[in-house]
């Protein structure tokens, strides 16, 4: 899956794959939320505030499972 780098404070990258929206944080942590809508994640990636439109459209209304691994790093085939 590609990385969409964004700006801001508090996001690094997202991403999206069949229903799923993947966001890694600044911290590291990347999450992967279930059911998302494609129009999500694109109004996420042309928001002026990143993090003011996660609160918005995403954090409380879509379930989530926290990721051990980076959704982005890429793996050999």
């Amino acid at each position: 899956m590609q990385a969409h780098y964004v700006v801001s404070s508090n996001i690094d990258a997202l991403g999206y794959q069949q229903g799923r929206l993947f966001i890694r944080f600044k911290s590291g942590v990347s999450y992967a939320y279930e059911k998302v809508d494609f129009g999500v994640f694109n109004a996420l990636q042309k928001a002026e505030s990143v993090g003011q439109s996660f609160h918005r459209l995403v954090k409380g209304k879509y379930r989530y499972t926290k990721l051990e691994e980076d959704p982005f790093a890429h793996r050999p085939h």
